[in-house]
């Protein structure tokens, strides 16, 4: 049984990779799965096409405000679920709670069932082990096999149909491993969660970042910050396109003053002139606006990716992808790096 939301449609085109500052200044944010769980659903249960931007919105973002509010709609709704389910001394309650996950009737499985033989797609909550944090995603379908609620019989047929945040594009399969209790994506076996819950307190509300036309052409940059951060306030990086005869076309400010945290990802996108051609652009800059001294900002940069896309329906083109540990370290003497092809 699915309902009509599909992940390519109706989810987010960009990964749920956000890290950034929070209250304090080395305090890290990581992960806004609730908050685009919840802002997918708003988009679909009002009929709203949603934003199709392949770049994480950066914190001072319309759109990154919005999904961070949801976040803790998402969290605080539902603080007495993930609160049970953290009451479970030296992993006494193991088993009983993977088992909540195949109970049918008034269980978690019998709600999510209900839920999407009504069409409804749905928020779950899953419960982390080992490794695996605790996460959202949205349910969209399911298939039980021959389980019709036996746990001694085909249990490890059920399948549960996401949208999950940090794939995009992508259905994924929840299924279930009998053997150690658990759920897992036969896709990304690495992850593993004990159980999960149906959120139904989930109340849809109006998006208020409206999806807008994308520009005729676009470039699509990728940082990888490594172990020493981008400050921002004075110490920013700016973005250069290099053209074949010698023009640049600038991009200030690319980080928007933010810091870019230790190990984090960052994505820009940025219109390019509607007459620019493929064969136009030659090579990619990034100069810094770093001083130096013992107060001169350093930053390790691990990964850049750069893609180009020339026309709305047009692929993306990949133009530079390097990485290094670091790739190369910005500081007040070394302020700019330059690739070409």
């Amino acid at each position: 049984m699915n309902t009509p939301f599909q992940p390519e449609t109706h989810g987010f085109q960009f990964g749920n990779y956000f890290k950034f500052p929070f209250l304090a200044f080395d305090i890290a944010w990581e992960g806004l799965c609730g908050g685009m769980s919840y802002t997918a659903l708003d988009y679909y249960y009002h009929r709203m096409p949603i934003p199709a931007q392949r770049y994480m919105p950066s914190p001072i973002h319309p759109l990154h405000r919005y999904i961070f509010g949801r976040q803790w709609n998402s969290v605080l709704d539902n603080k007495d679920r993930w609160i049970e389910l953290n009451v479970n001394p030296g992993g006494a309650r193991d088993r009983e709670f993977f088992n909540w996950g195949l109970q049918v009737g008034s269980g978690r499985l019998g709600e999510l069932r209900r839920q999407i033989d009504a069409g409804r797609p749905v928020v779950i909550g899953l419960l982390g082990m080992g490794n695996t944090k605790s996460h959202q995603a949205v349910a969209i379908g399911y298939d039980l096999g021959r389980y019709y609620g036996d746990l001694t019989r085909y249990p490890e047929e059920v399948q549960i149909f996401v949208y999950d945040p940090s794939y995009p594009r992508r259905k994924m399969t929840l299924r279930v491993d009998v053997r150690n209790g658990c759920y897992y994506y036969p896709e990304e076996p690495k992850h593993r969660w004990r159980t999960y819950f149906v959120d139904l307190k989930y109340r849809a509300q109006r998006p208020s970042v409206p999806a807008t036309p994308a520009p005729q052409n676009e470039v699509w940059a990728m940082f990888k910050t490594g172990g020493d951060d981008l400050r921002g306030g004075n110490d920013n990086v700016h973005l250069i396109l290099l053209t074949r005869d010698g023009r640049q076309i600038r991009f200030e400010n690319v980080n928007d003053r933010q810091r870019w945290m230790n190990e984090s990802w960052n994505e820009v996108a940025r219109p390019l002139p509607d007459n620019l051609r493929p064969g136009d652009i030659v090579g990619v800059r990034l100069e810094t606006t770093f001083g130096g001294g013992l107060g001169g900002d350093n930053w390790n940069l691990d990964h850049l990716r750069v893609s180009l896309r020339f026309g709305r329906d047009a692929d993306w083109r990949t133009v530079v992808d390097v990485e290094g540990k670091p790739l190369f370290r910005l500081t007040g003497d070394q302020r700019v790096r330059e690739f070409r092809w």
